[in-house]
């Protein structure tokens, strides 16, 4: 039989109720002028800014900001496609 004044599920500690249920995780919510990559030496999940100004199809060499290896960064954009395309090789 639950404690008085707890229900079932939940447990009344002082000031503070737990209801038993996990908080899930947030994920941000990318904008539309930004990409991500996983980094190919650490395996880290990089978001970096995209400009479309640059063209349909860049490359360029930026450093990983956990590891610090240099990575050749990719990004293509397609009408059809929803979201661009990034991704990342090792120098």
């Amino acid at each position: 039989m639950p404690p008085v004044g707890a229900s079932m599920g939940s447990m009344r500690l002082g000031s503070v109720v737990k209801t038993g249920k996990r908080k899930s995780k947030r994920r941000r919510r990318r904008s539309a002028d930004e990409g991500s990559y996983v980094c190919p030496s650490c395996g880290e999940q990089i978001v970096i800014p995209l400009d479309r100004s640059e063209g349909s199809d860049q490359r360029y060499v930026e450093d990983c900001p956990v590891c610090c290896n240099p990575n050749v960064i990719s990004v293509e954009y397609d009408p059809a496609w929803t979201e661009p395309r990034v991704w990342a090789e090792a120098e």
